[in-house]
């Protein structure tokens, strides 16, 4: 069940009345660095996504919220990954959000009303539960060996591991 979604007319608003307490470094940031992925969220409508991600939430149990913002919140940390703008890593990125007004006023929130770390695996996880046979399954995105090796064990009591290159293993083994 959905609680609430954010339209894009309260979204193009909220981006507007952010705007007016932006200070001037940051309105330079957003027509200049940020101006592509502006324009691209403001074209991206999450009403038309909404009607796609609707068959995904039950009709019953806690309500979802903040669901257009965490969408935006995607598309936004994908494009600034393209651009190498961002690491990729969810948990920065959501740790970023929260210390930058303006990241948080793209995706249509402001930093004290952000979605937690866990509501992004949420997401994930409900459109991963679409059945096996459907083009972007899981086990069609990922290959089966996908991350199997295991990492190796660090040596010696209560040393962090770090992988040793043949040569400094050879010393060590001599003594020199």
């Amino acid at each position: 069940m959905i609680k609430y979604w954010q339209s894009m007319q309260d979204y193009k608003y909220f981006l507007n009345e952010s705007k007016v307490h932006f200070d001037s470094s940051e309105r330079v940031r957003l027509h200049t660095g940020l101006w592509k992925p502006w324009q691209k969220l403001r074209l991206f409508d999450t009403d038309k996504a909404m009607e796609f991600l609707l068959p995904f939430y039950s009709n019953t149990g806690r309500p979802a919220k903040n669901q257009p913002q965490i969408l935006r919140s995607f598309i936004l940390f994908f494009l600034l990954f393209s651009e190498g703008l961002a690491k990729l890593s969810l948990t920065l990125w959501v740790d970023r959000l929260k210390h930058d007004r303006l990241l948080a006023a793209l995706i249509g929130c402001t930093t004290d009303s952000l979605p937690p770390l866990g509501s992004y695996f949420d997401f994930m996880d409900r459109l991963w539960a679409a059945p096996p046979t459907d083009l972007y399954a899981r086990d069609k995105l990922l290959p089966a060996s996908w991350n199997t090796k295991k990492p190796d064990k660090p040596k010696g009591k209560n040393t962090k591991h770090r992988r040793q290159s043949p040569k400094s293993q050879n010393l060590s083994k001599n003594g020199s």
